[in-house]
């Protein structure tokens, strides 16, 4: 019968000691790293038409990621390239701090709807589609602003066509 308590009280510390986790050994500035986008392409739209998924992961190494509900702002931006106007912004959700050394890491896919065609040095509207300029490219910059006002690296897209029809 003691043998059994025996390896029972080893098991028992064996499984404290590798339970204990180690924190992550992450700035607390926000870092993010770029994945991809489900597709190249989208037909330029004013309105909600085309879109595509944009993937990242992140990290920070004090948790404190998100805006709540009940506060108003954004911490996500997403820039257009063409034109250095953003593209988009959201309101990532909120993680609570759950104690010291809360680091965390994570993935995140965003649905973008698709923008006009901007034809720079013309006098040609955006959103028009003529024959002679089928097509526009464009990249987006990704950043994120954590709730001590750090702000993440950039991250860009490959080039996504638009299609001018």
């Amino acid at each position: 019968m003691q043998i059994k308590y025996k390896y029972l009280i080893i098991i028992l510390i064996g499984t404290t000691f590798f339970g204990c986790t180690i924190s992550p050994d992450f700035s607390i500035v926000p870092e993010l790293s770029y994945v991809g986008i489900s597709k190249d392409t989208m037909v330029q739209s004013s309105v909600l038409g085309d879109s595509l998924l944009l993937f990242f992961d992140f990290k920070d190494g004090d948790g404190d990621i998100g805006i709540a509900e009940d506060q108003i702002g954004f911490d996500l931006t997403i820039t257009d390239n063409r034109t250095g106007n953003i593209y988009d912004r959201y309101k990532t959700p909120f993680v609570p701090e759950q104690g010291a050394a809360n680091g965390i890491e994570g993935s995140v896919q965003l649905t973008l709807f698709t923008t006009c065609c901007v034809f720079e040095g013309t006098n040609i509207p955006a959103c028009n589609a003529p024959e002679n300029l089928p097509t526009d490219t464009l990249t987006l910059d990704i950043q994120l602003t954590d709730r001590a006002g750090n702000m993440s690296n950039v991250i860009t897209t490959e080039m996504i066509i638009l299609v001018c029809d």
